[in-house]
């Protein structure tokens, strides 16, 4: 089934899209299922959970000879990155592990797969004119993902953000 409708999108991290109401518990895909038990929405093509979001995202994939990523992950960072002065690696490693920590300690139930999240933070990073500029970024964006705007930050929350 096809459906056509005006949704809303905002590129933060995580990406969020927003559709009207009438389709909660109509939904399936990369989008999750709509039906407010974020525990499911990695649900497969095929009805399998997953807890990994490249495995996740490779079942709904069509064509799996044009873009294979599954594995993606496995690749170091020093392999990944165009920076090659070890302290820039360094760097871009260690912050993205302060983001990793910071998701493993939090009660972010908007972030099913932390260390998709890490991996995402290096590419950014590498791939950066501005590695500490998109750092800040990403950084703000998880938190506001992770926090309601009527609560405080956390200390790890305020900790991240000191470093920007």
């Amino acid at each position: 089934m096809s459906v056509n409708f005006h949704s809303t999108v905002e590129f933060l991290l995580p990406l969020q899209v927003t559709v009207p109401r009438k389709y909660k518990e109509k939904m399936c895909g990369l989008c999750g299922n709509y039906n407010g038990i974020s525990t499911d929405d990695f649900t497969g093509k095929h009805k399998t959970n997953y807890t990994n979001a490249l495995d996740f995202a490779a079942s709904w994939q069509r064509n799996k000879t044009s873009c294979s990523f599954t594995h993606y992950n496995r690749v170091p960072v020093r392999q990944r990155c165009s920076f090659t002065d070890k302290d820039t690696l360094s760097w871009i490693s260690e912050h993205c592990n302060l983001l990793r920590s910071y998701l493993a300690g939090s009660d972010c139930n908007t972030i099913n797969d932390i260390d998709s999240y890490y991996y995402q933070c290096i590419d950014k990073l590498c791939s950066s004119d501005n590695p500490f500029s998109q750092y800040c970024f990403s950084a703000r964006s998880i938190i506001k993902a992770c926090h309601s705007p009527d609560s405080a930050l956390s200390t790890a929350a305020q900790n991240i953000l000191a470093h920007c």
